[in-house]
């Protein structure tokens, strides 16, 4: 049974790996919206095994179908228009970008994106803060930049930076750095797609190792990560190295990936929306300064020292191994990356 089930989400993941793969090169906008439905058929289930509540997973499917089905309306039309120009055609363009904002969750349409957040295992939180967005992303390199991408951008970065102050659930406050990391990649995919993919990844790559140790530890609240001052204290210095690269601070991998972003968004002449960008970086550093602080804070009570050693007993030693390698080997890389992207900038 265990087999079986694990050859299925095998076959699951497989899907959406090849379905993006063939979306993102693809000149078709049929073959792209069929990509897009692949997507989300192989994602669902891939969510609903470890779904809180599955009334969150009509709501993504509803969301998601409204998306598509506006998308498929304005590439209908774009098609149409070639044989008869009657439309005008920046009102099929603002259509196909609104419905990728939509299936982004980036806001207006975020409160369904925070929502089914909330309700997510940290690894299907992973994917669906970073491989999800790869196709609208794509699809929003395919037209020039105008007001709409602009507005989306500045409102989403200064919304989801001021909302994220107060918040004291984990996956909440991940959740608003995630849009206001979508902000940057909108942005970067309206300039230059290889641009967007780099950040990408570099965001995968540093943002991996942060969930991964959440998952490990279940942690939900801000106050519940002075477990990790049971860890050695080389992964708690992995953790935060980690967690300051996501949030921008130099001389991490994740400043430089936001530095070369403003290096194009002045060359482009865009001020006001790098200006915004920068200071909702800015913003979003203090709740991940608080992140920090709580992995620091030393616990003296009898009764915690208790609770950590009776939680940490049964299965310290099997991860431990397995937690402190990923750390380093990844953290490792940031800085490999860092070190060699830092001698081509200041050569």
């Amino acid at each position: 049974m265990l087999l079986n089930k694990l050859f299925i989400m095998l076959i699951f993941y497989t899907t959406l790996i090849i379905s993006t793969l063939i979306a993102m090169s693809s000149h078709s906008w049929m073959i792209i919206w069929m990509m897009l439905e692949i997507n989300l058929m192989s994602f669902i289930p891939i969510i609903m095994l470890k779904m809180n509540h599955n009334n969150f997973l009509f709501k993504y499917f509803i969301v998601q179908t409204i998306g598509s089905s506006v998308f498929l309306i304005g590439i209908v039309l774009l098609w149409m228009n070639n044989y008869d120009n009657v439309i005008n055609t920046n009102f099929m363009n603002t259509m196909i970008i609104m419905s990728m904002i939509m299936k982004m969750g980036m806001i207006p349409f975020h409160w369904w994106y925070i929502e089914i957040m909330m309700n997510l295992s940290w690894m299907s939180f992973f994917l669906m803060s970073t491989w999800q967005k790869f196709i609208p992303l794509m699809i929003i390199s395919y037209f020039n930049m105008n007001m709409i991408i602009h507005m989306t951008v500045i409102i989403s970065s200064l919304m989801s930076a001021l909302q994220g102050m107060h918040q004291m659930n984990i996956r909440k406050i991940l959740t608003f750095s995630s849009i206001n990391q979508t902000s940057w990649m909108t942005i970067n995919s309206s300039m230059s797609i290889y641009l967007m993919m780099i950040y990408m990844m570099i965001y995968m790559m540093i943002s991996f190792p942060i969930m991964y140790m959440f998952n490990l530890n279940n942690f939900s609240y801000i106050h519940e990560m002075y477990l990790l001052n049971n860890y050695h204290y080389l992964i708690k210095l992995f953790l935060s190295m980690n967690i300051l690269s996501l949030a921008g601070l130099p001389p991490m991998l994740g400043f430089f990936m936001k530095f070369i972003s403003i290096k194009f968004l002045i060359f482009n002449k865009l001020f006001f929306v790098s200006t915004i960008l920068i200071l909702s970086s800015l913003m979003t550093l203090f709740f991940y300064l608080r992140l920090i602080f709580s992995t620091m804070i030393l616990n003296n009570t009898k009764t915690k020292t208790m609770l950590l050693n009776n939680m940490m007993k049964n299965y310290y030693n099997v991860n431990m191994l397995k937690l402190n390698n990923l750390m380093f080997t990844m953290t490792s890389m940031n800085l490999f990356i860092m070190i060699i992207i830092s001698m081509f900038i200041f050569h």
